[in-house]
């Protein structure tokens, strides 16, 4: 019977997740927007490496990918997914950006740049480290950060 053959299919990630301290300047953000806004925001996001033996792997699960507790269909150009507290517009089909919102459509689009320099590369960084004391090797880090800075714009 051709069709019902299924495979089943393993993989293992490392995860970190990373919550912002209230005194932080994204922290403060979320502060300010719940008092003036009434927009209730969470610093929290975490990014999640594939650490599966790729020989048998045909490389779905290493394509990055966006989350906000569900999948966006947003692709992050990285090998990593990355679930936040993303502000997501109503339809869930993509994450609020631009510069040229205002009032509340600002601070969601503020709050996303936010949470990728301020909560995102850390961890991002953190994750690199980890994983190349984890895996074995010695990799340089040092621009772990900054490529998912980089990469950001991209993101949206």
């Amino acid at each position: 019977m051709q069709g019902n053959h299924s495979d089943k299919r393993t993989d293992t990630y490392h995860i970190v997740q990373t919550m912002a301290s209230t005194s932080s300047r994204i922290g403060s953000f979320a502060a300010t927007a719940a008092k003036d806004f009434d927009i209730h925001l969470l610093p929290w996001a975490s990014v999640a490496a594939c650490v599966s033996d790729d020989s048998s792997n045909d490389n779905v699960s290493k394509v990055g990918q966006a989350f906000c507790f569900l999948p966006l269909p947003v692709k992050t150009g990285l090998n990593v997914q990355i679930n936040g507290y993303f502000e997501v517009s109503s339809n869930r089909r993509g994450i609020w950006y631009g510069a040229d919102m205002d009032r509340s459509g600002r601070i969601r689009s503020v709050w996303n740049r936010l949470l990728l320099e301020d909560v995102i590369a850390p961890t991002f960084s953190y994750l690199c480290l980890v994983c190349s004391t984890y895996l074995g090797q010695q990799t340089r880090i040092t621009h772990c950060g900054q490529l998912v800075l980089s990469k950001s714009h991209g993101i949206f």
